[in-house]
């Protein structure tokens, strides 16, 4: 993270300057952001399952997004600074995002300190609302959203099975599908980073 005055120095310009493009960007991005992060609407559903479908020879089912969190490296705010470090050991900010199979993110969600645990966001996000009580609206039929294993399972989240040692033969090929077809989020996040 960089001040005004580092980014000015960088780009030989004034402080000044550099704020007014700053409030430019993030106004013009702010304004434009349904057009590069929307849900798909109801008629896209099929197209999305079946690109899910197409990833793999061997795609997870009814795949239809996939969830993870990133941690954004942060300067640590003076207020409950403890907070802020997350289990990698530096000051974050937690963003999670679902993308669908061709990486684009179709929902975000950010804003949470970096020590906070990806099931909580995902509770408390917007988007978990949604789901719970209009599932029927936000995905299609039998259709899920994919995550790891930190989320909670549900009947519109899929999450591997805990791997205690015990695990039978169908339940790592499951992990394993499941991990190959979700793969997509941590690529979508490679992108963005």
């Amino acid at each position: 993270m960089e001040t005004f005055r580092q980014v000015s120095d960088r780009f030989d310009t004034g402080t000044a300057q550099a704020y007014r493009w700053f409030v430019f960007f993030v106004k013009t991005f702010a304004g434009k952001i349904g057009e590069y992060i929307a849900w798909p609407p109801r008629y896209r559903f099929a197209s999305v399952l079946s690109k899910f479908d197409d990833l793999r020879e061997h795609s997870f089912p009814n795949a239809f997004g996939a969830v993870d969190g990133c941690h954004t490296a942060i300067k640590c705010p003076r207020v409950d600074s403890g907070s802020w470090y997350n289990r990698k050991g530096f000051q974050s900010l937690l963003l999670q995002g679902i993308c669908d199979a061709e990486r684009p993110f179709m929902d975000v969600y950010m804003g949470w300190p970096g020590s906070t645990h990806d099931a909580r966001v995902w509770k408390n996000g917007p988007i978990y609302e949604r789901l719970k009580s209009t599932a029927h609206q936000v995905l299609p039929s039998n259709g899920h959203i994919l995550g790891d294993s930190a989320y909670p399972c549900d009947t519109f989240l899929m999450c591997p099975y805990c791997d205690n040692g015990h695990l039978t033969k169908r339940q790592k090929h499951f992990n394993v599908v499941l991990s190959a077809t979700r793969v997509v989020i941590e690529q979508a996040f490679g992108l963005l980073k």
